[in-house]
């Protein structure tokens, strides 16, 4: 019995040791993964506003030439013409640019002039219709981006 209760006095520090160096290394490795998981939800987060960013500077630099061009004119009567070779060689590029950063409803909207220009090309020509179409349809973009630009402002500085 001697033995036993000298064996289990020895033991018994390992056996705390062992269980103390247990707990303390599982707390350890829980701080560093929850100091790890904050660590990836900051760089997300980062990540999210470098991508807002530069998503508004697609827009500004969109509404930029919106504003230094005429774009759309209007032509007699109740007809208005957007300037196609402005729109393909201005507008386009910066949203294509950028595509995947762009609002479903903008890249909608894009898409739309898209196809309505390649079925002019296939026709081999633009009716004032068609160019009333596309008017509307570029009034409907620039509207869509002051609206997000909007929503943006008052997200991030809250206000109206």
């Amino acid at each position: 019995m001697d033995t036993v209760m000298q064996l289990l006095t020895d033991f018994i520090p390992v056996i705390a040791a062992l269980g103390g160096a247990m707990v303390g290394g599982y707390f350890s490795r829980k701080s560093q993964n929850d100091a790890i998981q904050l660590q990836i939800e900051r760089d997300k987060e980062i990540a999210k506003k470098q991508e807002m960013n530069e998503l508004m500077s697609i827009y500004n630099d969109i509404l930029r030439i919106n504003g230094e061009k005429i774009m759309v004119a209007h032509v007699g009567g109740g007809h208005t013409e957007l300037d196609i070779k402005l729109y393909e060689q201005a507008i386009r590029p910066l949203v294509y640019e950028k595509f995947h950063l762009i609002h479903e409803n903008v890249a909608k909207i894009v898409e739309k002039i898209d196809r309505k220009l390649a079925e002019c090309n296939f026709h081999e020509e633009i009716t004032p219709e068609n160019h009333q179409f596309l008017a509307t349809a570029y009034w409907d973009l620039i509207n869509k981006i002051n609206e997000h630009l909007a929503e943006y402002r008052e997200s991030r500085f809250n206000y109206k």
